[in-house]
């Protein structure tokens, strides 16, 4: 990979092997292995594992396919020009890699116009696009994340009306969400924790006022939600 810094982990880390292609220095002291012995014919085959406790596999790998939030300072902006949405041949290259799990970010004012705002009526050319994103993403069987882009700032101001936060969301997951964009039960993740972080609510309560069920398509019994 072309590394040219140090290879050897600080004192109080040992380098830990997390895949083939990652290695992290991790608390811990290296073991020293036993003094060899004589080889025999009834000793045990070593183990191929480099961890004595077994591993934890990732259910899912992704990325992120930003472009619908570029040019911030141009709003609504110009498709093309301040702007783009990913392209089909971007999933098909990264679901043919793997990857499951498509982030989308995209600016609040573009799909909320600020003449209107919040808990006005959405752009519906920029949902549209939107829209056929998420169903291309999910219609490879892979996780589409939306992500209001906005770090809990909407034209300029912080947001700090949980209900009209609340009321979006809601508007989105019924126009451009789990129902509108990818079907009855799409494998859309509807909220963003980068976009709920910021000051005035703790995430969780934000998370659970602002978003309510929003944040799934599925319930806890994995059945599709009814919106």
């Amino acid at each position: 990979m072309n590394w040219t810094g140090s290879t050897t982990c600080d004192t109080g880390s040992v380098c830990t092997e997390l895949n083939s292609y990652y290695f992290q220095c991790l608390p811990g002291t290296a073991t020293t292995p036993p003094p060899s012995s004589p080889p025999n014919t009834t000793s045990s085959a070593p183990s191929s594992s480099a961890c004595p406790s077994a591993r934890t596999k990732f259910s899912l790998f992704g990325v992120n396919e930003s472009g619908a939030e570029f040019g911030n300072t141009v709003i609504p902006g110009v498709l093309g020009t301040d702007y783009t949405w990913p392209s089909p041949s971007s999933i098909d290259y990264f679901t043919g890699q793997g990857f499951k799990a498509f982030r989308i970010p995209f600016l609040m004012e573009r799909m909320s116009p600020p003449a209107t705002g919040l808990t006005g009526p959405l752009n519906q050319t920029y949902l549209s696009g939107l829209q056929t994103l998420v169903s291309y993403i999910t219609g490879k069987g892979a996780f589409a994340i939306i992500d209001p882009h906005n770090f809990m700032i909407y034209n300029g101001a912080t947001i700090t009306s949980t209900s009209d936060f609340q009321a979006w969301w809601k508007t989105l997951t019924e126009r451009g969400g789990a129902g509108g964009a990818g079907g009855a039960c799409a494998e859309l993740l509807a909220f963003s924790p980068e976009a709920l972080s910021m000051s005035a609510f703790s995430y969780e309560s934000r998370k659970q006022d602002a978003v309510g069920q929003f944040d799934h398509p599925y319930d806890e019994a994995g059945r599709c939600r009814s919106y």
